[in-house]
């Protein structure tokens, strides 16, 4: 796949994760020749179109294969989303999110590399672990770490600066996003 049409794959991936009608369902990406395929499962055909419709709001796509099954997971209520809400900021200063004519965040912000896909939870998990434990700014001992579709939800206190951490784990190889509810814990010496 050229570079260009693994951009407009992720800019359309990052969409539907975005998105409040899809968010973090399995629906997988690929470009070629301007023609985005699209497969995976959601459960409902609502969210089967949406999908389709943000594919066709970027503009290098001028077809889309939509093989995306529509299979309604039992136990799930009609209404449940799985995904996470756009953030409130431009997509300039979302640090993991690709959009527009630019192909990432504008170069003041912290950027994490794009896999989706490509890691397991478990493997991220163990990353940003080990990079926590590594580093030297901070102790970050009392943080949990999950991860969930390879957004990192972290929970805890740090004895540092929260934003440091957060740029921290978005740099690892493969973090989509962070979802942090991680306080500085000051500590008296």
């Amino acid at each position: 796949m050229a570079v260009a049409a693994k951009l407009s794959a992720l800019r359309i991936k990052a969409n539907i994760i975005a998105d409040e009608i899809i968010g973090l369902m399995d629906v997988e990406v690929d470009v070629e020749d301007h023609v985005a395929f699209l497969q995976g499962q959601v459960q409902t055909r609502e969210q089967k179109q949406r999908a389709e419709d943000l594919a066709y709001e970027i503009e290098e796509i001028d077809e889309v294969i939509n093989n995306i099954r529509v299979m309604r997971s039992p136990g799930v209520p009609r209404d449940a989303h799985l995904g996470y809400s756009l953030a409130e900021s431009g997509i300039r200063e979302t640090p993991f999110a690709i959009g527009g004519e630019i192909a990432g965040p504008g170069s003041d912000m912290a950027a994490s590399e794009q896999f989706p896909g490509e890691f397991s939870d478990e493997e991220l998990m163990k990353s940003v672990r080990h990079k926590l434990d590594t580093q030297s700014l901070m102790d970050a001992s009392n943080v949990s770490i999950r991860s969930v579709n390879q957004i990192i939800y972290l929970e805890g206190s740090v004895d540092g600066d929260v934003l440091a951490l957060q740029d921290m784990v978005l740099n690892v190889r493969g973090v989509m996003g962070v979802n942090s509810n991680v306080v500085e814990d000051h500590k008296e010496t």
